[in-house]
């Protein structure tokens, strides 16, 4: 979520910085990103379901950190359009993934379980465009983009760990 919301308050920016002459449009970097979650958030439900939500968050974490990798470096615009988009695809999933598996976990108060999930996500994501711009003016937005990659590895890790951990409690139920 960290990195989704980096993303969306820094598109303008990049925009400006990647293609100056197209900085009046800079509210076409938010609607492309909103666009490109609304396509995977969309059909959501069918994926998650096809799929499994932990090997699902997996594949999206990874294609999301791939992402923040190539735009960090990219010099080139279209390349960085590919590479902002692969953001939206990847982090679009996290979100509603992580609001059903709090439901599931809190049947009997499943919108307590959402509300909580909300509650412990809000301050980084509150946080998040500010540390990114100081880590953007202070060492440049390649960094800040390697740090919102660093990020998505550090919660692919925890899914792997989570992941381990379910499957070795579910023979013992």
């Amino acid at each position: 979520m960290v990195v989704e919301t980096s993303a969306i308050f820094w598109s303008a920016k990049l925009l400006d910085e990647m293609a100056p002459s197209l900085a009046t449009y800079a509210g076409l970097g938010v609607a492309f990103f909103a666009a490109c979650t609304a396509a995977v958030r969309l059909p959501g439900d069918l994926l998650r379901a096809r799929f499994n939500e932990l090997p699902l968050m997996l594949v999206s974490l990874a294609i999301a950190a791939g992402g923040c990798i190539v735009l960090g470096q990219s010099n080139s615009f279209a390349l960085s359009v590919a590479a902002f988009a692969s953001i939206g695809f990847g982090t679009a999933i996290i979100c509603p993934s992580i609001f059903a598996i709090a439901a599931r976990m809190t049947p009997e108060n499943s919108a307590g379980g959402i509300g909580k999930v909300a509650l412990v996500t809000g301050l980084p994501r509150i946080a998040a465009p500010w540390v990114f711009g100081l880590v953007a003016e202070g060492s440049g937005i390649a960094a800040a983009f390697g740090l919102c990659a660093a990020i998505l590895a550090v919660a692919f890790a925890l899914l792997v760990v989570l992941r381990a951990q379910g499957q070795r409690q579910a023979p013992a139920a």
